[in-house]
């Protein structure tokens, strides 16, 4: 008996000659307009309310008098935590000839258990975020 497996139409059928579907050959003139489509073209707003992704998440933070992070706080977090060090620290300031610039100071703060945070003080908002990602 032989341990080659036998091939079968399927597995011998070449991608060029693969079975056309009806949407692989409906010509894109002919093509069906889908609601989103016509939505745009009629100049209706969606009714699916738009999610903004990475949006800044707002954390509490005391500042020492240079400006520089000494305790954290996160919604989620109970009560602040207090910044051991501070591991890195760089300014943003972008985008000048925009009615809202920015204008940002970003500090990598680590804690007592190691654990790490990227926090950022909005120059022109005059408040801090997390940064994520």
């Amino acid at each position: 008996m032989s341990s080659e497996a036998k091939p079968t139409a399927a597995s011998t059928r070449r991608s060029s000659e693969a079975k056309p579907t009806a949407a692989s050959t409906r010509r894109s003139s002919e093509a069906k307009p889908t609601a989103a489509s016509t939505r745009r073209s009629s100049g209706a707003k969606p009714t699916v309310a738009s999610i903004q992704l990475n949006q800044p998440t707002p954390v509490a933070v005391e500042p020492d008098a240079a400006g520089r992070p000494l305790a954290v706080r996160r919604a989620r977090w109970p009560e602040a935590r207090r910044v051991e060090a501070i591991a890195d620290s760089w300014r943003i300031d972008d985008e000048w000839w925009r009615k809202r610039a920015i204008a940002r100071i970003y500090f990598t703060v680590v804690f007592d258990d190691a654990a790490s945070l990227t926090v950022y003080h909005d120059l022109v908002a005059d408040a801090w975020f997390e940064q994520r990602g």
